[in-house]
């Protein structure tokens, strides 16, 4: 029976290799005598360890950008995760058939644990019951030198606060077909926020991302256009109609105040018709 370490009972590592090389700790809950009651288990406090590094690596963005990796979740951005770029995984449900199935190749280490140890990971439910530790995908810095081809379009976001919005605004550019992400100035949300991870549903490892720290950065012969709503656009675009000239930024400012920087440059206002 696998369950959560209660009175009387302990998580006791049964296997430390599970074929391909894999490490796979795998606990079971058995009775524990009466003297082992006292202090935790050495598998329970690794298990605690884990939970502790996963629980920062959610909630503390400092942490994040020193390690260089941050936590998915769930099997969608499981398997679009590159597994080179996978460090650990960890999960209450059948490790074999979760490796094989959505992390082929994978040779770190998978830990299974009970619902109870695992939900004590995060604030928000998890019905797949996963989450893995990943390196950071590269963000590229641009500068007025970089080189960027005539016809490429980058979504951009400019003070957007809400790691779920950039999450879908990801997807949006993966499914349209644009070239990446562009991230200006430095009051948005950190692109490896697990909201992002989660809304984005695999597709940030689909693109590319970009930094600059002013529209200033940008190449000149970028064209600019700062998506705002109808009464302040000069013009409306389609997402589902192509967009002529190039390279071109579309920008999302803020979810409440709009765009926290201004181009001090030529620039559109548009609105956006999906």
């Amino acid at each position: 029976m696998w369950g959560r370490q209660g009175p009387g009972y302990v998580l006791r590592n049964l296997s430390s290799t599970v074929g391909n090389g894999r490490n796979v700790r795998v606990y079971q809950k058995v009775r524990q005598q009466p003297a082992e009651r006292i202090e935790r288990s050495e598998e329970d406090k690794m298990v605690q360890k884990l939970i502790y590094r996963y629980n920062r690596l959610l909630s503390n963005k400092s942490f994040r950008r020193d390690q260089g990796t941050f936590i998915l979740s769930g099997l969608n951005a499981l398997q679009a995760c590159p597994v080179s770029s996978l460090k650990s995984i960890i999960t209450c449900s059948d490790p074999e058939n979760l490796v094989d199935e959505y992390a082929r190749g994978f040779k770190g280490s998978v830990y299974q644990v009970s619902t109870g140890e695992f939900s004590q990971i995060g604030n928000e439910k998890n019905p797949s019951g996963v989450m893995a530790e990943a390196e950071q995908f590269p963000i590229i810095d641009i500068d007025p030198k970089s080189e960027f081809k005539s016809n490429e379009k980058y979504l951009g976001i400019n003070g957007l606060r809400e790691g779920a919005n950039l999450g879908l605004l990801v997807r949006t550019a993966v499914a349209l077909g644009w070239d990446g992400v562009v991230i200006v100035g430095n009051g948005n949300v950190d692109p490896f926020n697990i909201q992002v991870v989660r809304a984005s549903s695999g597709s940030i490892w689909q693109t590319k991302f970009f930094r600059c720290q002013s529209f200033e950065d940008l190449p000149a012969n970028f064209q600019i256009l700062l998506a705002e709503v109808p009464e302040k656009a000069v013009e409306s675009v389609a997402l589902s109609q192509p967009l002529e000239g190039g390279p071109l930024l579309l920008v999302i400012g803020n979810e409440q105040n709009g765009h926290s920087l201004l181009p001090k440059r030529d620039y559109k206002t548009v609105s956006v018709e999906t």
